[in-house]
């Protein structure tokens, strides 16, 4: 789902599922990439946050 969707009005979020809600192309970072890093992804990707993971890419905060 595109953001201006939602801003505009175009969604009906009472017939949407899960799967129409989540992003697909996920970014991520690990746990020790400096906070700058993140701050001009999210600057540059035109997004609100990013999924921090562990070694074995589990999700361990946002």
């Amino acid at each position: 789902m595109r953001r201006i969707d939602f801003l505009v009005g175009e969604i009906d979020f009472s017939t949407l599922t899960a799967a129409q809600f989540m992003q697909q192309d996920v970014i991520y970072f690990a746990k020790s990439v400096k906070a700058q890093s993140i701050a001009a992804a999210i600057t540059t990707g035109n997004f609100g946050s990013v999924p921090i993971v562990d070694s074995d890419l589990k999700p361990i905060g946002i």
